[in-house]
């Protein structure tokens, strides 16, 4: 047994390494998220300053530094660059997907342990998220790893189990802020609320509890307060606050916005967790326990950032965790029992289709999408949409291939092959999302800031100051290569005096603007400027002499 469960992690390593690792580089940054943290980790570097996390040398209060310091070690192992900025979140991938097997393992068996690896790897988002530079895979593997210590210690009675949870909470909140606590706590006490009649909730122990939890937070946050002799506190939790109240930087949507991304982002294993919450298994303490906690803990996830103003898609990914087993659960319940339920096959059908169907239509779309120009009345998404992009059409082969794959499993499944037919479909799947991340990636981010980069790498030897006017974007900075002495800081400004004495006085070296071309008139009428190029839906412009 010991054989085949060390057998098992090393097939899931290694199909992590294989799969996960080798694209980390294949396509830029994107902005904002990818690029802003992957920024905060450059400077960190240059400036020998891993205490605060800063974006164009100034103190950033939006985020704690644990996620930014894993960047810094791999960008100071493989260099600055695409794929350094990435490897964190795939080494955290591949540490995911072994908790769970082996969390599945301990609490079921080998096929539960597989299952649940199948239905995360082979959905859509979970599969994406591992791909991309953001804080939000650490963040929800750190609290659902207390989570986890917390069912244990109920298993066990240990207290070194909640000291285990805190620690990991402690490293969550060092990661993204307290609303990591917020959400265990609030989960932890709606499990003893539905169940205290059997289980205890020591006050004591969690007022440690929380304790433990916040010293590394507050040692980090007063010894930057000491040594760069800023207020975090104000900042931080007014842009908190900010994200609760209001749709901050446009990110808006109804109340019910994350159920559909939910459903179809994490495809097929939200289709398998809608049968999750019944079952006919005779669950023992341990597994009840558990099961109990995931139910809660999705619940939690889907009403918090529900009432959230901000719709963020990643806001509910550490859903991801709880969903994923409710779908192995819900496949492990069918196996056991032998009752497979027909609307499962129409459901995959139906949204597998329409993934397979957008897949194979939008290469064709994108190569004729200058016939279709007029009819888009958003100017700047006219010109992006007109970049030079090539697409051979060849890569609706994936659209394809996820018909073929739904096909083969569904032909198992009928066939009363349940295990095989499942491991086709999510197996298959995490194949299928590998190569779209590989083809699709490096060409959505040539529309969306290909000129800028180019534009940008092509200045990174260049003694000059390079400035954004008009919108937001962290691209000058990372990929411009950007020096304590071309920024605002450095000259005692903030960004908008700096703007305006790069605009109106004489400058000791060259300065380049970057401005979306619907804002262009504007700031030709009001600056002597001469443009260089236009290109994508951006006019990149000099100051006249």
């Amino acid at each position: 047994m010991l054989k085949e469960k060390n057998k098992d992690l090393i097939i899931i390593s290694v199909l992590g390494l294989i799969f996960f690792i080798p694209i980390l580089g294949t396509s830029y940054l994107f902005d904002w998220d990818e690029i802003n943290f992957a920024e905060a980790a450059r400077e960190m570097i240059i400036t020998g300053n891993w205490l605060t996390v800063q974006i164009d040398f100034e103190p950033f209060h939006e985020k704690p530094p644990f996620y930014i310091w894993l960047q810094a070690i791999s960008m100071s192992i493989f260099g600055i660059n695409e794929f350094a900025a990435r490897l964190p979140n795939a080494i955290i991938g591949i540490v995911s997907l072994i908790i769970i097997y082996l969390l599945g393992y301990k609490l079921f068996d080998r096929k539960f342990a597989w299952l649940w690896v199948l239905a995360y790897i082979g959905s859509f988002l979970p599969r994406f998220y591992f791909f991309f530079a953001i804080i939000d895979p650490t963040f929800n593997l750190l609290i659902f790893i207390s989570i986890i210590f917390i069912y244990k210690y109920y298993t066990t009675e240990k207290i070194s189990n909640l000291f285990i949870s805190a620690i990991s909470i402690s490293l969550a909140i060092l990661t993204k802020g307290p609303v990591a606590l917020l959400i265990l706590i609030i989960v932890w006490v709606l499990f003893w609320l539905t169940n205290r009649k059997k289980y205890s909730l020591n006050i004591f122990y969690l007022l440690l509890y929380i304790i433990i939890s916040v010293i590394p937070y507050f040692f980090w946050y007063f010894s930057v307060s000491i040594t760069e002799n800023v207020n975090l506190f104000d900042d931080f939790i007014s842009y908190h606050i900010r994200l609760l109240t209001t749709a901050d930087a446009g990110h808006s949507g109804p109340i019910y916005f994350h159920l559909p991304v939910l459903l179809f982002g994490c495809f097929p294993a939200s289709i398998f967790a809608l049968n999750g919450f019944k079952h006919s298994l005779k669950l023992n303490e341990s597994q009840t326990i558990l099961h109990k906690f995931n139910i809660i803990l999705l619940i939690v996830i889907i009403i918090v950032f529900s009432v959230v103003k901000t719709k963020i898609i990643h806001y509910s990914s550490l859903a991801y965790f709880p969903l994923t087993y409710l779908a192995a659960f819900a496949i492990y319940n069918t196996i056991e029992n032998n009752k497979w339920k027909k609307w499962t096959n129409f459901a995959i059908y139906i949204i597998g289709f329409i993934f397979a169907i957008a897949t194979i239509i939008f290469p064709f779309l994108m190569i004729n999408i200058k016939q279709f120009n007029e009819q888009i009345k958003d100017q700047m998404t006219r010109l992006v949409l007109s970049a030079d992009v090539y697409w051979s059409g060849y890569e609706s082969l994936i659209g394809l291939g996820l018909i073929i794959v739904i096909i083969l499993a569904i032909i198992a499944i009928n066939t009363n092959q349940i295990f095989k037919g499942i491991t086709i479909l999510f197996l298959g799947n995490f194949l299928i999302f590998t190569i779209f991340i590989y083809i699709y990636a490096p060409r959505i981010v040539q529309y969306t800031q290909g000129a800028v980069i180019e534009f940008l790498q092509s200045k990174t030897n260049c003694n000059c100051y390079i400035e954004p006017l008009g919108y937001k974007t962290y691209a000058h900075y990372f990929y411009g290569k950007r020096k304590i002495e071309q920024s605002p800081i450095y000259h005692k400004m903030n960004k908008n005096e700096f703007h305006n004495y790069l605009l109106r006085s004489e400058i000791d070296k060259p300065v380049y603007f970057i401005i979306r071309k619907p804002s262009l008139d504007d700031f030709m009428n009001q600056f002597e400027l001469i443009i260089l190029y236009e290109k994508n839906g951006f006019a990149f412009l000099t100051k006249s002499k």
